[in-house]
């Protein structure tokens, strides 16, 4: 596929299983974020199970931060890791979110019809609806508010259009739960080319 390839990391990085268990080894989430010269540090104050991180409250985080800076890391490393162990938080509760919509069945009527209030008029062919997105080769929707709701519609659609080689979603709402869920489309798709989420809430 000829896809950009930072949008099909990111999508990588937010819904591949294959992530939550590489990112369990400390050495490579620390090396993701640039502060793997602080492996030792953490594994002697027993901070070394990555997967813990993602439970901490509050006040877990506040004892992270200050044994750290006793050990002498910078504040701005620091900062850094506490950014990175809640980003993994949100990845977490985000894939749990996608994984409960699975498998794509057919999304309710009322979903759909939200999708195409946004997008009518923009649809060619003698098809509508429905029947003009899992027949249409090419789909460009750019600024028309696609949120995470209407992503699971587009993902039913990648999974269920044999024909679709174009998908245009540029300028829209879309954040990391609604990429993750077409990611997942994508999976099931072997004919689609392009697509374009660039502009949107991901990340």
């Amino acid at each position: 596929m000829r896809m950009n390839s930072h949008i099909l990391l990111l999508c990588w990085l937010i819904c591949s299983r294959q992530f939550g268990e590489a990112a369990s080894d400390l050495a490579f989430f620390l090396k993701d974020i640039g502060l793997e010269q602080h492996a030792t540090t953490l594994e002697r104050l027993g901070y070394g199970n990555v997967d813990d991180h993602a439970h901490w409250d509050d006040e877990e985080f506040k004892d992270f931060k200050a044994a750290l800076v006793q050990e002498g890391v910078p504040p701005g490393h620091v900062g850094r890791l506490r950014r990175a162990i809640q980003s993994r938080r949100v990845e977490g509760a985000c894939q749990q979110e996608v994984s409960a919509a699975l498998p794509f069945s057919r999304p309710e009527a009322a979903a759909i019809s939200r999708f195409l209030g946004k997008v009518g008029g923009s649809l060619e062919g003698e098809a509508s609806g429905t029947d003009a997105l899992l027949k249409a080769e090419s789909l460009a929707f750019p600024g028309r508010g696609i949120d995470d709701e209407d992503a699971f519609v587009i993902a039913f659609v990648i999974v269920s259009n044999p024909v679709l080689k174009a998908l245009k979603l540029g300028r829209n709402r879309i954040s990391n739960m609604g990429a993750a869920a077409i990611f997942e489309g994508l999976k099931a798709n072997v004919v689609l080319s392009t697509l374009d989420l660039t502009a949107n809430k991901i990340g």
